[in-house]
C-alpha cells in the first residue's frame, strides 16, 4: 500500500506543473463524436478484399514497378502489401476448391444424367445451378492461382530492384579525405551548415505555433526538466535502497545478473523522465516544428543512447563492487573498460546527433567525408584498445585461456574492421564505410545483449534442476540432468536462432522480405505428392514428445500410487507397465506421424513393399521382437525371477524389446536374446512360487546308530526358521558307501532368497550335532600295496646304447622297478 501512494504521489508531482504551465494548443479543441459504423464496415472490407479488388491492386503495382519510376518509399509499400495480397489470393482459392468440392458432392448424390437427357424439372434445374456454380468456383480458383503467381513474381522483382538500389547506394563514390580539393571545401561547407542550424532553428523558436514567444517555452522546459530530474533522483535513490542490497558476501550468478538489469533501470529512470517530459511538454504546445523537430528527436536519442550504454557498463563491470563484477575482470582492467566504453558510447552518441542533424540540413560531401574518416579511425582506435591483454588478463579466471586463444581472432577482426572503414573512406565511398562501421557496432551490442541473457537463463535453469537434485534420489538426479542438457541445448539453438535473424536486417536485409522467407519456410515445400513443412515437423515432435511424457507420467503413476498399492506379483506390474509404454510409444508415433501429414495409405503400400526384405534382412530381430511380446504376455519369464539360461543364473532385471537383462550373483549383467528364453529350456526358480528344496548330503562312519543320525538330521533342520512345517523335512539313507553311511537331509526353504543361508546355517548345525553326538564325519580311506624286487637296472653309458642296448623301460621292465 506504501508503494502504491509514492508511486501516485510521484505521477502527481509529474503532471501538477503540466497542468499549469502548459499551454492549450489549438490542434487539442474538442472534436464532435462522430458514429463510425460505415467507417468500420470499411475497415473490415479493406481487412479482407475480394478477388477483382485485389487484381486492381496487383495491377497497380505493376504498372508503378514497370515504369521505373518506382521511389525507395513505393517499393517498401510494395514489398510490405504483395505478401499479403498472395495470402489473401491463396486463401480465396482454396475456399473456392472447398466449395467446388462440395458441390461435386452434391452433384454425385443426384446421379448421372440420364442418356436421353429427359429427367424432372426440379432435377434438372438443381443440376444446371450446381454445373454453373461448379464452373464459375473453378474458373474463381484458377484466377486466383494465377494472381498468386504473378504477386509472387512482383514480389521477387520488388525485392531484386530493393537489393540493387541498396547496393547502389552503398557503391556511390563521393570526395575523398585525401584530396586536396576536399580540404578547400570543408571550411566552407561548415560555414553554410551551421548557418542553416542557425537560421532554422531561429525561425522556428522565434514563435510557436500558438504565437507565444518562444523564450517563456524554453523556460518552463528547462523548470520541467529540473523537476523532473530532483524527482527522478529521488525515487533512484528510494528504487535502490529498496531494491538493491549488495550486502552478500558471495551473490551467485544469477542474483549478479538480476541486480545488473536492476541497476540498469534504476538508472536510466532519471534521463528517461526528463527526456520524456520534456519532449511530451514541447510537442504539446507546438514549438516541435521544422527544423526543430529533427533535432531535438535526434538529441534526444543521442542522449538516450548514451545513457543506456553508460548504465549497461557501470552495473555489469560494477568497478566500486568487485564481488557484483558479471565479467571476470580485475579491478584495474573493469575500470580501464569501463573509460573506454564510456568514452564509444559518448563518440557513437556524438556521431549519431552530427550525421542524422547534417542531413537534416544537407551539409556537403566534403564535410560528410572528414566526419567519416575522424569517426572510423576513432573506433578503431578503440577496438584496438579494448583487446589489450592488460585488461583482460586475469591469471586466476578460468576463461584467461580461452582469452588467449581468441585474442589472435580478436587482432584480425579489429584489422579488417578498420581497413574496410578507413580505406573505404580514402576511396571516396562514404556510405560503405558508414554502413560497415555501425552495423558492426550495433552487431558487437546485440552479441553482448544475447551472450548476456543466455547467461542469465543459463544460470536460472541451472539454479532450478540444482534445487531439485537436492530433494532427488539417484534415478531422478539422473534424469534431471539429461533434461537441464536439452534445455541447455535448446536454449543455444534459440538464441542463436534469434541472434541471426536478428542481424540479417542490420546487414541489410528488409524486414519484409525476411519475413516472406521465414513464411515460405514455414510453409514448407513440396517433393513428388508428398509436401514438408517446418511448422508440422516441429508440431509433430512436440505432439510425439508430449505424448511420450504424459506415458512416462502414467507409467510413474502406476508404479507409485495404483500396482503398489495392489497385491499383483512384481512381474506383473512390470509387465503392466511395460505394456503400456509400449503402447503409449506406438500412438505417440501414430498421432506425430499423422500431425507432420504422413499418409497412412501410402505408408501401408511402402511397409507391404519392403516387409518381404525386412523379413529376411532383420529377421533375428523380428523374433526377438515377438519373442518379448511373448515373455510380456504369457510370462515364463518375469522379472525378479531366478533363472538358469545357458550356464548363466541370476535373477531378470529387466526385459525390452529385443533382449532381456540378467544380473549375475557375480555382479555381472547378462544380455540374453528374448528368442533364447522361448525357444530354449530354462530353469525357473520362481515361476510357480518361491518355495525351494535344500538337499545337504552327509556322511557318517560304520557303526553309528543311524536312528540317532536321523533324530539329530530332523532336529537340525525343524530348528531353522527358513525351513517351512509343511511339507516337512524329512530325512533319507541313501546308501552304504565304500567308506560311510549316507544320509541325505531334506527341506523346503520359504522363499529362493533364502537357499543359501538355510544351506549354510544347516551345514553348521548339522557339524555341531555330530561333533557333541560323538559322531565324526568321515573321509575316504584307501590301502596303498607297494611290491619291490631285489633287481637292479643297470642304464647304459652315453655312447654304448648301441653296442650294449639297455632292457627296455617299457613292457619288459619289473613292474616294481622306480624309473
Amino acid at each position: 500500500m506504501q508503494r502504491l501512494r509514492f508511486f501516485a504521489l510521484v505521477l502527481f508531482a509529474l503532471s501538477a506543473p503540466l497542468a499549469a504551465l502548459s499551454p492549450v494548443p489549438i490542434h487539442a479543441q474538442e472534436q464532435p463524436q462522430q458514429s463510425q459504423p460505415a467507417e468500420a464496415k470499411a475497415e473490415e472490407q479493406a481487412e479482407k478484399p475480394d478477388l477483382p479488388q485485389l487484381v486492381e491492386q496487383v495491377e497497380q503495382a505493376t504498372k508503378e514497378i514497370e515504369s521505373g519510376l518506382v521511389t525507395d518509399v513505393r517499393l517498401e509499400h510494395w514489398q510490405a502489401r504483395l505478401p499479403e495480397i498472395r495470402q489473401r489470393v491463396l486463401e480465396i482459392g482454396q475456399a473456392a476448391q472447398e466449395k467446388v468440392a462440395s458441390r461435386r458432392t452434391l452433384l454425385e448424390a443426384l446421379g448421372p444424367a440420364p442418356k436421353d437427357g429427359i429427367e424432372p424439372p426440379a432435377v434438372e434445374a438443381q443440376r444446371s445451378k450446381l454445373t454453373s456454380t461448379v464452373e464459375n468456383l473453378e474458373s474463381r480458383a484458377k484466377r486466383a492461382d494465377v494472381l498468386a503467381a504473378q504477386s509472387q513474381q512482383l514480389l521477387r522483382t520488388v525485392s531484386e530492384r530493393s537489393r540493387a538500389r541498396f547496393a547502389g547506394k552503398l557503391t556511390v563514390r563521393g570526395p575523398s579525405p585525401i584530396d586536396p580539393r576536399t580540404w578547400l571545401k570543408v571550411g566552407p561547407q561548415l560555414q553554410e551548415a551551421l548557418s542553416r542550424l542557425a537560421n532554422g532553428l531561429k525561425a522556428v523558436v522565434t514563435k510557436d505555433a500558438n504565437g507565444q514567444h518562444a523564450t517563456r517555452v524554453l523556460v518552463i522546459s528547462a523548470v520541467i526538466a529540473a523537476f523532473a530530474a530532483g524527482v527522478a533522483m529521488l525515487l533512484r535513490r528510494w528504487l535502490r535502497r529498496r531494491f538493491l542490497h549488495k550486502r552478500d558476501p558471495a551473490p551467485s550468478y544469477v542474483r549478479c545478473l538480476w541486480v545488473a538489469g536492476l541497476d540498469t533501470a534504476f538508472y536510466l529512470v532519471v534521463p528517461a523522465m526528463v527526456l520524456g517530459l520534456v519532449v511530451a511538454y514541447m510537442g504539446s504546445v507546438g514549438l516541435l516544428q521544422g527544423l526543430l523537430e529533427p533535432v531535438v528527436g535526434t538529441a534526444a536519442f543521442s542522449i538516450a543512447f548514451f545513457f543506456t550504454a553508460r548504465g549497461l557498463t557501470r552495473a555489469v563491470l560494477a568497478v566500486d563492487a568487485p564481488r557484483w563484477r558479471i565479467l571476470p575482470l580485475t579491478n584495474s582492467g573493469a575500470a580501464r573498460l569501463s573509460r573506454l566504453l564510456t568514452l564509444a558510447a559518448a563518440i557513437y552518441a556524438i556521431d549519431i546527433l552530427l550525421v542524422r542533424t547534417g542531413r537534416a540540413i544537407d551539409s556537403g560531401e566534403a564535410l560528410r567525408a572528414m566526419h567519416q574518416l575522424g569517426f572510423s579511425i576513432l573506433i578503431t582506435l578503440l577496438l584496438a584498445r579494448l583487446i589489450r591483454r592488460d585488461i583482460w588478463t586475469d591469471p586466476e579466471s578460468e576463461t584467461q585461456s580461452r582469452y588467449d586463444s581468441l585474442r589472435g581472432w580478436l587482432v584480425v577482426g579489429v584489422g579488417v574492421f578498420g581497413l574496410m572503414t578507413v580505406v573505404s573512406v580514402l576511396f571516396g565511398y562514404i556510405e560503405l564505410s558508414r554502413f560497415f562501421a555501425t552495423r558492426t557496432v550495433l552487431s558487437v551490442l546485440l552479441a553482448s545483449l544475447l551472450l548476456l541473457l543466455h547467461a542469465l537463463v543459463r544460470e536460472a535453469i541451472t539454479a532450478c534442476f540444482g534445487a531439485v537434485r537436492t530433494g532427488s534420489p539417484a534415478a531422478g538426479d539422473q534424469m534431471a540432468s539429461m533434461l537441464q542438457f536439452w534445455l541447455g541445448a535448446a536454449l543455444d539453438i534459440f538464441v542463436l536462432g534469434i541472434g541471426i535473424l536478428l542481424a540479417l536486417p542490420l546487414w541489410g536485409l528488409p524486414w519484409q522480405e525476411l519475413w516472406t522467407w521465414i513464411v515460405s519456410a514455414a510453409a514448407g515445400f513440396t517433393i513428388g505428392e508428398i509436401r514438408i513443412s517446418p511448422l508440422d515437423l516441429v508440431l509433430a515432435v512436440l505432439v510425439f514428445a508430449a505424448i511420450l511424457g504424459i506415458t512416462r507420467a502414467l507409467q510413474r503413476a502406476l508404479d507409485t500410487r495404483i500396482l503398489s498399492r495392489t497385491r499383483l506379483d512384481i512381474g506383473v506390474r512390470d509387465s503392466l507397465r511395460t505394456f503400456t509404454g509400449y503402447l503409449g510409444l506406438v500412438l505417440a508415433a501414430l498421432i506425430g506421424l499423422s500431425t507432420a501429414g504422413l499418409d497412412f495409405s501410402n505408408l501401408a503400400i511402402v511397409a507391404g513393399a519392403l516387409s518381404v526384405g525386412i523379413g529376411f534382412g532383420l529377421q533375428a530381430i523380428v523374433n526377438n521382437f515377438v519373442s518379448g511380446l511373448i515373455l510380456l504376455f504369457e510370462r515364463p519369464v518375469k522379472v525378479g525371477d531366478w533363472i538358469v539360461v545357458g550356464g548363466h543364473e541370476g535373477t531378470v532385471r529387466r526385459i525390452r524389446v529385443r533382449s532381456t537383462e540378467i544380473d549375475t550373483f557375480d555382479r555381472s549383467t547378462v544380455i540374453v536374446p528374448n528368442s533364447d528364453l522361448i525357444s530354449n529350456a530354462i530353469t525357473n526358480w520362481t515361476h510357480g512360487n518361491r518355495v525351494c528344496r535344500v538337499i545337504v548330503p552327509v556322511r557318517v562312519p560304520y557303526g553309528s546308530d543311524t536312528q540317532h543320525v536321523h533324530d539329530l538330521l530332523l532336529e537340525c533342520a525343524q530348528q531353522n526358521p527358513y525351513v517351512t512345517s509343511a511339507p516337512m523335512p524329512y530325512v533319507l539313507f541313501n546308501n552304504f558307501g565304500e567308506s560311510a553311511l549316507e544320509f541325505e537331509l531334506r527341506v523346503y526353504a520359504r522363499d529362493t532368497d533364502y537357499y543359501l543361508d538355510v544351506l549354510s546355517d544347516l551345514h553348521f548345525a548339522v557339524d555341531k550335532a555330530l561333533r557333541k553326538a560323538g559322531i565324526a564325519i568321515p573321509f575316504p580311506q584307501r590301502d596303498l600295496h607297494i611290491r619291490t624286487t631285489g633287481e637292479t637296472t643297470t642304464r647304459p653309458r652315453p655312447g654304448d646304447g648301441a653296442d650294449h642296448p639297455g632292457p627296455a623301460l617299457g613292457r619288459d621292465a619289473p613292474e616294481g622297478d622306480p624309473d
